[in-house]
């Protein structure tokens, strides 16, 4: 029978050890800083590529996707032409048949190349090549010699998605209008007490789980989740403890007793806390599309990601609640719930926080996403 929290603390007392297990747990709560240290820059330069360049698409893969999947590959034609894929074995299949959430990411990591060449005194010129989701190849990117633009760099590393901690307070119109501005005519902000608002906090709280309970889903889940440093460092991607804000104790019973993703257990925590932090938070805002072409979806994944960019600076968190737009019946009602006419692509929940850590997600280095 698994060893579940409360049974440890009881056999724990009961047996008068609980003072012995004190090092254990002071031990395995001394880890999960992995994330951390699993993403820094490389050391030295790729071949074929000079420093300037490398660090181009190292802070390219800051970018954020769905489940820390990373889905990117660049293949090197010379050191100013590259092309940008979509790795066939980082799908979400279960949640993401599409491949929409992966053209959206590739939208966003597209956008840090732009702003980082931009940075670096390079014209990024994009193009996209690709028809349909499924394609391997979806753009290609030139780069031309140009001014700095002087972009703020540590945007880009510095971006962290939180979940918790968010105040109820409504966000501030200049706040609003900031953050809509690079969302263009393709954004809705919606304030906390109004009837949309209470619609998409049930709606993410129900999505939620009906998700939780498909065990295709709940599969998928469990294959990007990183329970200690050693999965961190050997994948240098996926869902870590530290980026889930699960810590202190809490992280310490998660790793030695609560790893079964697939347990009733891990399922219904999963469930009260989205329904903790679906009451949190300022707003929404919802992202739209003109339609769900390639084109239209990477565009999308760039808009959101120049709005990301702006959050930190404003002590403004963002926490996407894509659970709705992956489940029925709230992906096909959504649009029409909330009046839209475009194609909705983000739901995004809002809110101010005092505290603001760094970064902690693990990234892949450079030279394992790059292909010749």
């Amino acid at each position: 029978m698994p060893l579940d929290r409360r049974r440890f603390v009881r056999v724990m007392m009961a047996g008068g050890t609980a003072l012995a297990a004190v090092p254990l747990l002071e031990s395995c709560c001394g880890a999960g800083v992995a994330g951390e240290e699993a993403r820094d820059p490389p050391a030295d330069p790729l071949p074929g590529l000079d420093r300037g360049r490398t660090d181009i698409l190292f802070l390219a893969s800051l970018a954020p996707s769905s489940h820390n999947i990373q889905p990117w590959f660049v293949r090197i034609r010379d050191a100013d032409h590259w092309v940008v894929g979509a790795d066939v074995n980082r799908r979400l299949s279960a949640v993401d048949p599409q491949n929409r959430e992966l053209m959206l990411s590739i939208g966003a990591f597209t956008e840090n190349i732009v702003l980082a060449a931009s940075a670096s005194g390079y014209e990024a010129e994009i193009e996209v090549l690709a028809s349909r989701a499924f394609d391997a190849d979806l753009l290609e990117v030139r780069l031309w010699a140009a001014q700095p633009a002087g972009y703020p760099l540590q945007r880009l590393s510095d971006r962290r998605t939180l979940r918790g901690g968010y105040s109820n307070a409504e966000l501030k119109a200049d706040d609003v209008s900031a953050l809509l501005e690079p969302l263009a005519d393709r954004a809705l902000f919606i304030p906390p007490s109004s009837p949309q608002a209470a619609y998409l906090k049930e709606a993410a709280v129900e999505s939620f789980r009906a998700q939780t309970w498909r065990d295709a889903a709940q599969a998928e889940l469990a294959e990007w989740i990183r329970f200690d440093d050693n999965a961190v460092f050997a994948h240098r991607d996926g869902l870590t403890l530290a980026s889930m804000e699960i810590s202190g104790i809490a992280a310490c019973f998660v790793r030695l007793f609560a790893d079964d993703v697939m347990s009733k257990n891990f399922r219904e925590q999963g469930i009260k806390k989205t329904a903790r932090l679906a009451g949190q938070g300022g707003g929404w805002f919802v992202v739209s599309s003109g339609d769900d072409s390639v084109a239209g979806l990477i565009e999308t994944g760039r808009r959101w990601q120049r709005m990301n960019l702006l959050l930190r600076e404003r002590g403004i968190a963002a926490h996407p609640m894509s659970q709705m737009l992956e489940e029925e019946p709230w992906r096909g009602e959504l649009a029409g719930q909330l009046g839209l006419t475009g194609v909705p692509q983000f739901v995004l929940r809002v809110g101010y926080v005092e505290d603001y850590p760094g970064p902690v997600s693990p990234r892949r280095p450079v030279s394992w996403f790059v292909r010749r």
